[in-house]
């Protein structure tokens, strides 16, 4: 039997200690015709994903992926307009996805004059759109593409990088020299300078966790805070405060749930849960193909999609099912039995007893081990739940197995 066929299994015996590693789908350049590193992601109203790549966005329907070629370097923002549409940005191109005449999609610039001027969009990495229409953070402020196609530009900061984000329905652009402003018909509205804000390092902006909050957001260095509503910059405490120590974070999500996903440029990604008294770690190691996770957004199903520099991923952080393979202790192999005995579980595998053990690192997937009471060269055949032991069954006969002996 395979371990694959073996996790699933597993899992109508699994108890919360027992958690294995996470089910995702894991897709390569092999997969989307795209460069390794990826830099964004959006689901668009037709439950398609998009991806932005190198001079590409590449688009998943469940089945088979297609690509549609973009006049422009790496593709750092995504976004669906108020007409339903792909956005795409990049340094320089601005643009969306519209049907040809032979019904494929296909790239558009909408960089128009602007004053007189050629328009451009130097710096761009972000992208959000209301019903007022998109806009694009910029090193030279933030541009506006209004519903009926006006293109408009709003200086905010010009000596850094602008980062415009969907908040609820507000539209909030960052920048370390002005902070947090947002947008309401046509005027931008100052928000917060709190001290942690004024500094390098901010890497995501995400929709408030407390109600009333303005938003939440993870700093370099310095942790989670939350942006209360007067402003103020508050450290967010959560169960994964010492694993998230030092972290470079660089993306987030927040769940419909209320759970949190974020993504950070050299540990993988973290689940922390909607009360912030749990956590998981997908660590680059043994769960995602990079530890830098550039993007992720939660689909209509609750998968989280994540591009990478290592390829594109969907994670199902709900599934009760978890996984056990060569990463977590099992490998090919055939399983004889498996018993819970004393609240620990028990599987006789290639003839060897062994043991389900929780991971001593907080977050991390439990394990298999060999169980040390037993000699390396003592072949088990099965093995039973009793009162005064777990019973095994051997070519020498009958064992009992209990304490440490």
């Amino acid at each position: 039997m395979l371990a694959c066929l073996l996790g699933a299994a597993l899992t109508l015996l699994a108890r919360a200690s027992d958690e294995g590693l996470p089910i995702l789908r894991a897709f390569s350049p092999t997969d989307y015709q795209n460069i390794y590193q990826m830099f964004s992601g959006v689901q668009s109203p037709d439950g398609i994903v998009n991806f932005g790549g190198y001079a590409g966005v590449v688009r998943f329907d469940g089945n088979a992926w297609t690509s549609i070629t973009v006049d422009g370097s790496a593709i750092r923002g995504l976004t669906i307009g108020p007409d339903g549409l792909v956005y795409v940005a990049g340094d320089d191109f601005f643009g969306r996805l519209e049907a040809a005449a032979t019904g494929a999609l296909q790239y558009r610039s909408l960089l128009t004059e602007l004053e007189g001027q050629p328009v451009k969009v130097p710096g761009t990495r972000t992208l959000a759109s209301s019903a007022e229409g998109v806009f694009a953070g910029t090193a030279l402020g933030v541009l506006q593409r209004l519903p009926d196609g006006t293109l408009k530009r709003y200086p905010l900061s010009t000596s850094g990088r602008n980062r415009v984000f969907r908040l609820g329905d507000k539209i909030i652009n960052y920048s370390v020299a002005e902070g947090l402003h947002s947008f309401a018909n046509g005027q931008w509205t100052p928000l917060s300078s709190a001290a942690p804000l004024k500094v390098e390092g901010l890497h995501f902006l995400a929709e408030p966790l407390v109600q009333g909050d303005i938003a939440f957001f993870g700093m370099t260095g310095s942790g989670l805070y939350r942006i209360t509503a007067q402003g103020e910059a508050i450290p967010l405490v959560t169960a994964a405060d010492e694993a998230l120590k030092g972290r470079q974070f660089l993306s987030a999500c927040v769940r419909r749930d209320g759970s949190i996903m974020i993504g950070t440029t050299d540990a993988g990604a973290f689940w922390i849960s909607s009360d912030r008294q749990r956590f998981r770690h997908f660590p680059p190691s043994t769960v995602l193909p990079s530890p830098t996770i550039s993007s992720m957004f939660e689909d209509r199903e609750g998968g989280i999609w994540m591009t990478t520099y290592n390829g594109i991923v969907r994670l199902d952080p709900d599934t009760p099912a978890t996984v056990f393979d060569q990463r977590n202790g099992l490998g090919t192999g055939v399983i004889g039995t498996m018993v819970r005995h004393e609240g620990q579980l028990f599987m006789v595998y290639n003839s060897t007893l062994i043991r389900l053990t929780p991971s001593e690192k907080p977050g991390a997937p439990a394990r298999f081990v060999r169980d040390d009471r037993l000699p390396s060269n003592f072949p088990v055949s099965g093995a039973i739940s009793h009162p005064s032991g777990l019973v095994l069954t051997t070519l020498r006969g009958i064992s009992l197995l209990r304490g440490d002996k």
